[in-house]
């Protein structure tokens, strides 16, 4: 499957005021959808599946209500650049 990607191009690193140092590892942002309300959720984590079992399981405060499947997911290298695209997501959002 091949899903275009929200989060392409340079971030500027200018909103970035303090370094992040963390562990290597893959970061994912996500995109739930809500089956009954038709809500939605977004997300970042570095462990996508149990990230989705404590959010159907009720272990989430804004998704404890409903059953929620995946719908737009993508990976990431760095912490940072997971957190950056989950703001730009969030950001485009309202409008």
């Amino acid at each position: 499957m091949n899903t275009p990607r929200l989060c392409r191009g340079d971030r500027s690193d200018k909103i970035w005021s303090t370094p992040f140092s963390y562990k290597e590892m893959t970061y994912w942002v996500y995109i739930l959808e809500n089956e009954l309300s038709r809500k939605y959720y977004i997300g970042q984590t570095s462990d996508l599946d149990e990230r989705i079992k404590r959010h159907n399981s009720g272990r989430s405060k804004y998704t404890s209500g409903g059953k929620w499947k995946i719908i737009y997911t993508e990976q990431f290298d760095s912490h940072r650049d997971a957190i950056w695209c989950r703001l730009t997501i969030n950001s485009h959002r309202s409008r």
